[in-house]
């Protein structure tokens, strides 16, 4: 995979080479996974919309470890939360299409995406309130799970000056 990454001639190979990297799910792998992912955005930072798809390619990982690496994420300098598509494609991919770490045990997948709803909603009411929709299916979870998405849920209606946009998704 590596080696096809490195040698692709073209953005969609080495994008479909990095989504395998990423969801290699072995500690032998970390190192690979990190090479992979610094040689795609080193070749790519140029471009905004494949940067994009570099943050969706982790944020869809279901590789162990993944989920502390998605945090930080939220840190990386070319991470815009102003910036819908890029927000969309870490926050909005992870809480969406990561149902293994989004669903964590411990909640800290629900507490991330909470987070950053709430951070989005002054700024851009309607794409966190998108996002806010990855909660939706708090009914088919286990009690456990549940009640975790239920005190995100309740975090978020408490927050003083939340958007209606915000508010009617997470009400429901």
């Amino acid at each position: 995979l590596m080696e096809r990454l490195l040698n692709a001639d073209n953005m969609t190979d080495a994008y479909a080479s990095l989504c395998m990297l990423t969801s290699l799910d072995s500690v032998r792998f970390a190192t690979l996974r990190a090479d992979g992912l610094a040689h795609f955005y080193d070749r790519w930072s140029h471009e905004p919309l494949v940067v994009d798809k570099w943050f969706r390619a982790q944020a869809a990982s279901s590789a162990d470890g993944a989920l502390d690496k998605i945090l930080a994420l939220a840190e990386h300098p070319a991470f815009e939360r102003k910036n819908p598509n890029r927000f969309r494609s870490l926050v909005g991919v992870f809480g969406v299409g990561n149902q293994r770490h989004f669903n964590a045990a411990d909640g800290r997948g629900y507490d991330f995406v909470a987070s950053e709803v709430l951070a989005l909603d002054g700024l851009n009411p309607q794409t966190a309130a998108r996002v806010a929709a990855a909660f939706n299916g708090v009914g088919r979870l286990d009690p456990h799970l549940r009640g975790l998405v239920r005190d995100q849920l309740d975090r978020i209606l408490t927050h003083g000056g939340l958007s209606r946009d915000v508010f009617e998704i997470v009400s429901r």
